[in-house]
């Protein structure tokens, strides 16, 4: 699977955590668990090219009942709060494992999980 994404130079593929199609099938959208910068982190992919944005799904400024989290910088992927789940739960725990200490420093809020 790895090979048909494509990755950016210095991301290695990990496992798919989530794949799922928007769009009304247009889209095929993979959130993908990649080494990056020595620590785990969620890879966004759309149509089996990398999209950047944030390591980890970010709260959308006005939820709804279908999406309460967005990745990628353009376009936006909304995501559900389970999906949003599944994808923290699988990141952290990863980082937690091998004794990573996951920083998210990509754009103005920066936290440390």
């Amino acid at each position: 699977m790895s090979e048909t994404l494509q990755m950016p130079d210095g991301m290695v593929f990990e496992k798919i955590i989530l794949s799922k199609t928007v769009g009304n099938g247009i889209y095929q959208v993979d959130v993908v668990l990649v080494l990056h910068k020595n620590q785990y982190e969620a890879a966004l992919f759309l149509n089996r090219q990398y999209k950047p944005g944030p390591p980890l799904p970010r709260p959308l400024d006005n939820p709804s009942a279908v999406a309460t989290h967005w990745m990628s910088v353009r376009p936006r992927v909304g995501l559900s709060e389970e999906e949003t789940n599944l994808i923290t739960d699988e990141v952290l725990s990863e980082n937690r494992v091998k004794r990573i200490t996951f920083k998210d420093s990509w754009g103005p809020d920066q936290d440390e999980f």
